[in-house]
């Protein structure tokens, strides 16, 4: 059959071969555009591009503090009603409206088109979305085919404890949790996670992702296109090139990080991406291994049989059966019926089956013993450990010795907590009207207090607290270089 050569695609029910020559039509298309608008339209879909703003300069997973969202202005958004509920992180929705009434004066003077649908009055479509509410629906759905699954699995093959529960699950997750993370922390990273998480991409239509020819019509070949595209390099937005009308905040540009310091650091100099990342973001690994434990217990008792039959076989009987009932856990005591380093080893092996990782089986268990030994029993060491397993873990680099890493990771720590104390005094500074929330604020469904760290109880550097240098750590087979063994600065092509 012939291939249909004269249009975009306009849904994504297209034929394979038809399909993919409208893409490439469309990018061949996109690529010409790119010669007079400059490097500003981008996509996102390419490589580590595809994590921006969900992970910081060290490759970890991060979620947005929601007291740093800002409402944008029901005039320059598309609601049901006439208040906003579209919001963004703060600077950028100042960017924004700096942007939509540069776009109402031109309209005003003639210099562009005032007719377009969305291109004349900029107004947001989409904005924020929470990843925790996100998580929690991919969760429920995901537990619920894994909870059918051991079910039937537990017909022929029954558990009755925690302990067997976790040796049924770990080969069906072997196989799955690469294309379907289990943890927050492998889900913010994966495609389940949109950039709208980040709180840094505003959506200026509502138009099908999949309709090519929409792109064209209102975007690509629309009289304002150009001055749309300039006027967002100007102002510091990226333009999607898969989706036109999504635009991201470019938080490594001149634009962004003047506006940030200024207002909301109140300096004058510049700082970095990392250091806006420390302030506004959380870790989700954190909170995200605090609640590994009980999810990994719901899913239980959601998979667990009241009665379960063993059968057995032998010469003179044939087959017998007992009975024997699953075990109840006390959801208050759960964490006291295993050991720290039982779930802290569980943990790290999920992570390792998330990840696309060039870790070898034996590297794999060096790193966790370390991090174990790190942890010491001590419950002051846990986040420093699942922060150095976190660092190394998402670097892009081959892992081929331990210390220093570990000694990088440490340091990476040092500078995270110092920049969330920063950030804490910046706030206890404000006015009660210009930090609202803050000390009552809930992230994940969880009252955490006034501050936004996970572990920071005073005005000294929590670090110190841990007690142990890198030197004091004992690797188990790894090298003890202290160099840097190659790697990459930066991350997440920012």
């Amino acid at each position: 059959m012939a291939i249909d050569k004269t249009v975009y695609a306009t849904d994504n029910t297209e034929k394979t071969a038809d399909a993919f020559y409208k893409k490439e039509v469309y990018n061949a298309r996109l690529q010409e555009q790119q010669k007079y608008l400059g490097k500003n339209l981008i996509n996102f879909n390419f490589a580590e591009r595809s994590l921006y703003g969900k992970i910081d300069m060290n490759f970890a997973p991060i979620s947005l503090q929601k007291n740093n969202i800002k409402y944008i202005s029901a005039a320059y958004a598309e609601t049901d009603n006439n208040s906003s509920k579209v919001a963004a992180v703060n600077f950028v929705v100042d960017a924004y409206m700096e942007m939509a009434r540069q776009f109402e004066k031109a309209v005003m003077t003639g210099k562009i088109s005032t007719n377009e649908a969305y291109l004349s009055n900029l107004k947001v479509y989409k904005a924020y979305e929470d990843p925790h509410k996100k998580y929690a629906d991919y969760h429920k759905i995901y537990a619920d085919s894994l909870a059918s699954f051991l079910q039937k699995e537990g017909d022929s093959d029954p558990f009755v404890t925690f302990e067997q529960f976790i040796d049924r699950l770990m080969p069906a997750l072997t196989k799955s949790l690469r294309s379907h993370p289990f943890t927050k922390t492998g889900f913010i990273k994966s495609k389940y996670c949109p950039h709208s998480c980040s709180g840094l991409v505003l959506e200026i239509a509502d138009l099908s992702y999949s309709n090519d020819q929409a792109k064209m019509d209102h975007f690509i070949n629309n009289k304002n296109w150009n001055f749309f595209v300039k006027t967002c390099s100007s102002h510091g937005f990226m333009v999607d090139q898969n989706i036109p009308w999504r635009i991201i905040a470019n938080i490594g540009s001149r634009e962004f990080m003047t506006l940030f310091a200024r207002r909301y650091m109140r300096s004058s100099t510049g700082v970095s991406p990392q250091t806006l990342f420390n302030r506004y973001y959380d870790l989700v690994h954190v909170k995200c291994y605090r609640t590994f434990k009980f999810y990994l217990l719901s899913l239980y008792n959601q998979s667990r049989p009241g009665i379960a039959r063993f059968k057995s076989y032998c010469n003179i009987n044939g087959e017998t059966s007992r009975y024997e009932a699953s075990r109840q856990y006390d959801p208050f005591r759960f964490e006291n019926y295993f050991s720290e380093e039982y779930f802290l080893r569980l943990y790290c092996k999920f992570r390792f089956l998330e990840e696309e990782s060039k870790f070898t089986t034996q590297q794999q268990e060096q790193l966790i013993r370390e991090m174990v030994d790190y942890y010491g029993g001590k419950k002051t060491n846990l986040n420093a450990a699942l922060y150095i397993f976190e660092y190394i873990l998402n670097k892009t680099f081959d892992y081929i010795g331990s210390i220093s890493y570990i000694n990088k990771a440490i340091e990476a720590r040092r500078v995270y907590e110092e920049e969330r104390m920063l950030e804490h005094r910046q706030q206890q500074d404000m006015e009660p009207d210009e930090a609202p929330g803050y000390l009552s604020k809930i992230v994940d469904g969880t009252q955490v207090g006034a501050l936004p760290v996970d572990d920071i109880t005073s005005r000294t550097n929590p670090f110190r607290r841990y007690g142990r240098s890198p030197n004091q750590i004992r690797t188990n087979g790894g090298s003890s270089e202290t160099g840097n063994t190659g790697g990459t600065s930066g991350g997440g092509g920012y």
